[in-house]
């Protein structure tokens, strides 16, 4: 892995992603963006994403279980039930 310095800095002013990929005939392509957020996400915004990209991969009670750990987590005496909750399989959404 190796680290570029010019992504590194406060996620909320610039998201960056570079792609290279590297063919077996020796040739490659690279690409990079940039995102530049202008407002914070709020959490709520978080936690609607989260519960849009579970649909269909797990249940909704294992979902809600999830969300519910992680908004307490700052309280949680350990994580022993979130990683309950991360460990079983998911189904594909494809």
């Amino acid at each position: 892995m190796h680290v570029d310095e010019r992504f590194q800095g406060s996620p909320k002013l610039k998201l960056r992603t570079r792609v290279l990929i590297r063919f077996t005939d020796g040739t490659s392509r690279e690409t990079e963006e940039s995102i530049r957020f202008a407002d914070e996400i709020t959490d709520a915004e978080i936690e609607a994403k989260f519960r849009s990209l579970c649909e269909g991969g797990i249940t909704a009670e294992r979902r809600d279980r999830i969300a519910e750990a992680v908004l307490g987590i700052e309280h949680a005496a350990d994580l022993q039930i979130l990683l309950g909750l991360l460990g079983p399989e998911v189904v594909s959404p494809l």
